[in-house]
C-alpha cells in the first residue's frame, strides 16, 4: 500500500511545468480604437505568406508530474513553477500594464499625446502581507485611499505610512468596486503597482492579447500600435518577431527564455527577431534568422523605417512631424 501511494504522488500534478518554445502572437488586427485608423491587411498565420507582420513571442510551460519533474531536472531541461491564469493573476496583471504602457508610448511618439491615470494598478502583491490579508489581487485598480482619488504610486507610499492605524482602498475589480480595509506593516501594505490608464486609452488604442500573460511583449506592442496609426507598412514586408519589456521612455528592458523564444521565432517562419541587446551573448543564432539587438524602441524603428518601410510614421519621422 505505500508503494501503491508513492506511485500515485509521483505521478501527480507537481504544480511546476517544462519550459519550451509557445505560440508566436501577431499583432495584426489586435489594435483597435480612434487612433488605429490603418489596421494591417495581412495573413496572420501563414509563415510562407508574402506579406510582412509583427509578433510576439512567447514560451509556453507543460505541467509535469513529480516524477517527470526528477528526469527533466536531472536531464537539465528547464523547469519552472506554474503561473496562475486567470484574469487576476500577476501574470495578466504584468500584460495589462505592458499593454498601457506601448499604448501611451505609441501615442507619445505619434501624437506627443500624454495621459492621466485614473488610479493605480496593482501589478504584485506579497503573499501574507497586508494588502494580501485584506484581500487585495493583481490586476486590482485602487481608486482612491480613505475617500481622497490615488493617482500617484508615491501618494500611496505616503499615505500609508501616515496612517499605520489602517486605511480603507476603494478598489475597482472586473468592473465592480469594493472597500478593503488594510492595516500596515512597518509602514508597508507589501504591493507593487503602477498608474492605470484603462479608462483613458479606452476607445482611443487598445490591444488586445487574449490569454497571454507577462510583461516581455512591450517593444512589439508598441512598434505595431505605431503601425496601425500610420498607413503604409512598417515591416518593409519583413515578418518581425521579438520580445522585450519596454517602459515609459522607451527603453527596452530584457526577458526570460530568450533562447526558447528565438527558437519560437525560427519555427514561425520569421524573417527578423528584435531582442534587448543584454541578451544577445546568451542565445544561439540560427543562420536563416536576423536577430537585431535594441537598446530603445526609437532603435528599432530606425531599423524597420532604414529597410525602406513605406510606413507614414517613418516619412512623417524623417520629415521631423507628425501624422
Amino acid at each position: 500500500m505505500v508503494i501503491a501511494m508513492a506511485f500515485s504522488f509521483a505521478g501527480a500534478p507537481s504544480g511546476f511545468g517544462l519550459l519550451r518554445p509557445g505560440p508566436v502572437v501577431h499583432l495584426e488586427g489586435a489594435i483597435t480604437g480612434s487612433a488605429a485608423q490603418y489596421p494591417p491587411s495581412v495573413a496572420t498565420s501563414s509563415s510562407d505568406s508574402d506579406s510582412g507582420w509583427l509578433a510576439f513571442t512567447t514560451v509556453e510551460v507543460v505541467e509535469l508530474s513529480y516524477k517527470d519533474v526528477l528526469f527533466s531536472t536531472l536531464r537539465g531541461d528547464s523547469v519552472s513553477r506554474l503561473a496562475d491564469t486567470d484574469s487576476l493573476s500577476p501574470a495578466r496583471a504584468q500584460m495589462r500594464e505592458s499593454i498601457e504602457s506601448a499604448s501611451r508610448l505609441a501615442l507619445a511618439r505619434a501624437f506627443g499625446s500624454s495621459l492621466s491615470p485614473n488610479g493605480l494598478l496593482v501589478v504584485s502583491v506579497l503573499p501574507s502581507s497586508p494588502a494580501s490579508t485584506a484581500g487585495v489581487l493583481p490586476g486590482d485598480v485602487v481608486l482612491a485611499v480613505d475617500g481622497a482619488p490615488l493617482l500617484d504610486p508615491l501618494d500611496l507610499r505616503r499615505l500609508v505610512e501616515e496612517n499605520p492605524e489602517g486605511l480603507t482602498l476603494t478598489v475597482e475589480r472586473l468592473g465592480s468596486r469594493e472597500f478593503l480595509k488594510v492595516y500596515p506593516r512597518s509602514g508597508k501594505i507589501g504591493v507593487l503597482a503602477t498608474g492605470s490608464y484603462a479608462s483613458a486609452l479606452a476607445g482611443v488604442l487598445e490591444i488586445e492579447t487574449g490569454s497571454v500573460g507577462g510583461s516581455s511583449a512591450g517593444l512589439m506592442m508598441t512598434l505595431a500600435a505605431l503601425d496601425a496609426m500610420f498607413p503604409g507598412d512598417l515591416t518593409s514586408g519583413f515578418k518581425v518577431a521579438g520580445t522585450g519589456t519596454i517602459e515609459a521612455d522607451g527603453s527596452v528592458g530584457p526577458v526570460a527564455g530568450a533562447n526558447l523564444k528565438v527558437q519560437a521565432a525560427l519555427e514561425s517562419g520569421a524573417e527578423w527577431f528584435l531582442l534587448p541587446s543584454s541578451l544577445l551573448a546568451e542565445v544561439a543564432v540560427p543562420a536563416s534568422l536576423r536577430i537585431q539587438p535594441v537598446d530603445s524602441v526609437d532603435e528599432a524603428l530606425d531599423l524597420l523605417c532604414g529597410a525602406g518601410s513605406s510606413d507614414g510614421f517613418c516619412t512623417s519621422r524623417a520629415g521631423g512631424g507628425s501624422r
